[in-house]
């Protein structure tokens, strides 16, 4: 009985489409109003994907002096010509290994970025910068350009070292580029429209 309803609902579906789609006629001036007032929906901002080295505050026994002095000597390390993957992974085991067995059950600010040294020498998927939680972290990721390594970052919670590994600046699509999806668009809204003005025909002549 499912089965059935399933076809007799397909079968609906296709006589709809084979008799209302030629109703359907998006225009060029039907496409520009859609892109005019949805603009938003053709912009990206800018995104980029780093590598954060961070030295979690509350992680380490010295606090944030401790953590200062092991984002310092990382970011040596990175200017004298150490791979900062290699450095990243040197530094969350240093954190991590007095902790022994209690570190996957630890909690705090930053830990997050410690697990992402031991696992991808710190490099995150691209994002806008400004969706990183530490806004003066944020701030300082933003300036960067593609390749460049930020100074070291002291904030309440960690003190952080950063590398733009690659930089995408914010752009448009524009209109010419942009046509097909509005296509899609406009044409899947007129279709439900129509559809809905058959069927309510429909049940009132059959009342």
């Amino acid at each position: 009985e499912v089965l059935e309803d399933v076809r007799r609902a397909i079968t609906i579906n296709e006589y709809l489409n084979r008799k209302l789609r030629p109703k359907v006629r998006v225009t060029r001036k039907m496409l520009w109003e859609y892109y005019r007032t949805h603009r938003s929906r053709y912009r990206f901002g800018k995104e980029m994907q780093l590598r954060i080295i961070a030295a979690p505050i509350a992680a380490v026994s010295g606090g944030k002096e401790e953590a200062r002095k092991l984002i310092d000597a990382a970011a040596k390390a990175v200017k004298g010509g150490k791979n900062f993957a290699d450095v990243a992974k040197e530094l969350a085991e240093t954190i991590s290994k007095p902790h022994g067995d209690k570190w996957p059950r630890m909690s705090f600010a930053g830990k997050a970025y410690v697990t992402k040294m031991i696992s991808d020498g710190g490099l995150w998927p691209a994002m806008a910068p400004q969706s990183l939680a530490d806004r003066p972290l944020a701030e300082a990721a933003a300036k960067l350009k593609q390749g460049q390594v930020s100074q070291v970052i002291v904030t309440k919670r960690c003190c952080y070292l950063v590398l733009a590994e690659e930089v995408q600046p914010a752009a448009d699509i524009g209109f010419g580029d942009a046509q097909a999806d509005i296509m899609r668009i406009l044409t899947d809204d007129l279709m439900s429209m129509y559809r809905m003005k058959y069927l309510a025909g429909l049940t009132k002549r059959f009342r």
